[in-house]
Formats: structure tokens, sequence, C-alpha cells
């Protein structure tokens, strides 16, 4: 009975082995693949493509209304940061209204926009409250430029602080459009604080020979399309990320914050990159 039982685990195990080995190669193969296509599409697609396809995947996210409560960082920096409740808030990228609700449970007004449209509609109204679906391209040219689009209606109102949504600036890709994002936000709250959350530049990313293959390919895709990538400089292409979940991504650092803070004539007061991205910019008065 005891040789039985070694045997049946010898075969159980040996095959457990065998599928974790397969199961490794699989996870290999994704994230080489995932790698390639990063490397193609960041040098064959520009900026405001980039910025569709970001959108386009963050549609394919389950349309739940806002589900969880604000992490215990969002929190300690809310309460360090916001002006007290009941003050009036912009939520920028609210992806489904996660910080909408939560804010709003904290006796906030929140306004709120989304660029991924399913997304936009499941965050929940309240009295009062305006909730668009506008991309920060819209959102720009409505605050700065007077342009009729889907972010006017948030235009003409001020704000005691603007929260930039969850990591959501991590997709602005150029540096001129990041700045564009921060003027905005501080024409619609000239006075209140601006809280920026986004991926860390924690170290240096290393490109591998399925992103350099790829980026290959791009280039030439380029070439016959006529197209070229963020600010036709290939540094600002290598700093670069793409996930099929999250699409393009770009990292900041604090040197990258103090230049936006200082671009609008603000101040960085707090910036943690730990256990997530964060910042507040507030007024230099």
């Amino acid at each position: 009975m005891d040789e039985r039982r070694r045997a049946l685990f010898r075969t159980l195990r040996a095959g457990t082995v065998g599928a974790a080995r397969l199961d490794g190669a699989a996870q290999h193969g994704r994230l080489a693949g995932t790698a390639f296509v990063g490397g193609l599409l960041t040098a064959a697609l520009d900026p405001s493509e980039m910025s569709d396809l970001t959108i386009a995947l963050y549609g394919l996210a389950p349309s739940h209304p806002g589900i969880g409560s604000l992490r215990a960082w969002e929190l300690d920096w809310y309460a360090s940061s916001l002006p007290a409740a009941p003050a009036t808030v912009l939520v920028t990228a609210a992806g489904t209204g996660r910080e909408v609700a939560g804010l709003r449970r904290l006796g906030y007004s929140v306004d709120a926009f989304e660029p991924a449209a399913g997304q936009a509609g499941r965050i929940e109204s309240a009295t009062g409250s305006i909730v668009v679906p506008a991309s920060y391209d819209d959102f720009v040219r409505a605050s700065l430029g007077g342009e009729s689009n889907a972010a006017t209606p948030l235009a003409s109102r001020r704000y005691d602080a603007v929260i930039l949504g969850w990591g959501s600036f991590t997709h602005v890709l150029e540096p001129d459009s990041q700045q564009a994002v921060i003027a905005a936000c501080d024409r619609l709250c000239p006075e209140g604080p601006l809280l920026v959350s986004f991926w860390a530049a924690t170290q240096e990313s290393r490109r591998g020979r399925a992103f350099v293959a790829g980026r290959r390919l791009g280039e030439c895709l380029a070439r016959l399309r006529g197209t070229a990538g963020p600010e036709g400089d290939p540094k600002q292409t290598d700093a670069l990320g793409f996930a099929f979940n999250v699409g393009f991504t770009r990292r900041f650092s604090r040197a990258d914050i103090e230049s936006l803070a200082g671009g609008v004539g603000r101040r960085l007061t707090m910036l943690a990159l730990e256990p997530y991205g964060h910042a507040t910019l507030a007024t230099s008065g």
C-alpha cells in the first residue's frame, strides 16, 4: 500500500512539475509577446493614436460601478491635502467612480470625467454634480481653448481641489501634454491643491530583444504611414511602457513633478513614491 501511495505521488509530482514548466514557458511567451507588441506600437503610432488605443483597452475592463473603498494611502493623502468637506472637487479620468463615491461619502461635492464611455456611464450621479464622458484632450481644449466638446460643462466651473484620478496621469505621454493638463486643472482650481497620482520612476527600465525587434518593425511601419513617436524623439519613445490591460504608460520622477508644478507657478508640498506615486501641487500664495 505504501509503495502504491509513493508511486502515485511520484506520478502526481512529475505531472505537476511538468505543468509548472509549461506554465512558466507560457508566461515567458506572453511577456515576450507583450514586449514585442509594445515595441512595435510605440514606434508605429503617434501620441494621439496611442491615447485612443489606451482608452479602447481600458474600455474592455469590467464596467461595474466604483467598486472598493479608498486606499489607506489615499485617505491619509486626502486628509492632509484636501480642503475640508463640503468642498467641491473635480476628479479627472475617474474610471467607474471609486474615488468619486469615496469622496462623496466623506462629504465632498464631486464632478468627474472619464474617457472610456462605458465606464463613465457607470459613475453614480448626484444632485448638482456633472459627470461626462471626456478625455484629457477634451478637457484641455475646453478649459484652455474654449472649444465646445464633451468637457465644456466643466470648463465654466471653479473647484476647491482637483484630483487626477488613480494613476491616470501616467497615460498622458508627452511633456507638453502633461503641462497642458496641469495648466487646465490650475485654471479651474486657481486657489486649491492639485492632487496627482502616477506610476513612479523608481528604476531604469531595460528593453529586451523582443521589444527591440518589435520596435524595428514599428519603425518600418511608421515610415510607411508617415507617423512619428512622441515629439519625434526616440528618447521619448524609449520612456514609454505598454501592457494590454493598461495601454501606454509613462513613469514620473520627483524632478518631473517639480517641473510640472513650477510650470504653473505652484510648489510641490508633498510627494511619495510608495506604496503608489502621488503628489500635491499647492499654490505659491
